[in-house]
């Protein structure tokens, strides 16, 4: 099945712009607030499962806008025969009340199980030229266990964090074994040689068997 695979919506009574990461679709400021407006912000990680049938994103935003929140970011992906969503939500404009209320009325949606929790604001500064660098990783080669174990222990040892990460699994076109791909973005800090990272990742990709592209977040080649 499919995991993280993301879905960006216009929600909350605004328009706003998609962009691509990672595999998956991004919604950002959908009510056009300044980042002073947004830091300020109450966030809330909501995540959400439970057996596919329309109308979850319905009930879920339809929460979210009677509580004057707004979708900052979404990953939604149907696994099985259930439903997945995960939601950045804001509250700049909600009372206390409201916010109180959207948790009461997000828990009591039929099927399905919800957490809500606040988290906060994560903003870089990107004049600052010891900041992280991005690159996405593209796996893919026949399925066998332990595989995305193997590329998420190596980049754990060396302290590279994940930003997104997806992965599915296929029949091949040809054959009867099932193909596995893995998509991510990570994060590498200043401290760590470029050089040597490609060198792992090659090592490893003649170990498992598997094709591993390196690119920029957008897709290009480095």
């Amino acid at each position: 099945g499919t995991v993280g695979i993301g879905m960006g919506m216009g929600l909350g009574g605004g328009s706003g712009t998609l962009y691509r990461s990672g595999g998956g679709v991004r919604a950002r400021g959908w009510h056009g607030r300044s980042s002073e407006e947004e830091s300020a912000s109450t966030q809330m990680i909501i995540t959400a499962s439970g057996p596919d049938r329309p109308g979850i994103v319905s009930a879920l935003t339809k929460a979210v806008l009677d509580a004057r929140g707004n979708v900052e970011e979404s990953r939604m992906a149907r696994l099985g025969g259930d439903f997945s969503v995960m939601m950045l939500v804001s509250f700049a404009d909600s009372s206390p009340a409201e916010t109180e209320a959207f948790s009461a009325a997000v828990d009591v949606i039929p099927g399905l199980s919800v957490s809500v929790r606040p988290t906060r604001a994560q903003r870089r500064d990107e004049s600052d030229p010891s900041r992280l660098l991005q690159r996405r990783i593209f796996l893919h080669g026949p399925d066998f266990p332990g595989m995305g174990h193997q590329i998420t222990s190596y980049l754990s040892s060396e302290g590279i964090n994940i930003e997104t990460l997806n992965t599915d699994t296929q029949r091949a076109p040809f054959g009867d074994e099932d193909l596995f791909t893995m998509d991510l973005v990570i994060e590498i800090g200043p401290e760590h040689s470029m050089a040597r990272f490609k060198r792992s990742m090659d090592k490893l990709k003649h170990k498992l068997g598997v094709d591993i592209e390196i690119s920029d977040p957008e897709g290009s080649a480095v």
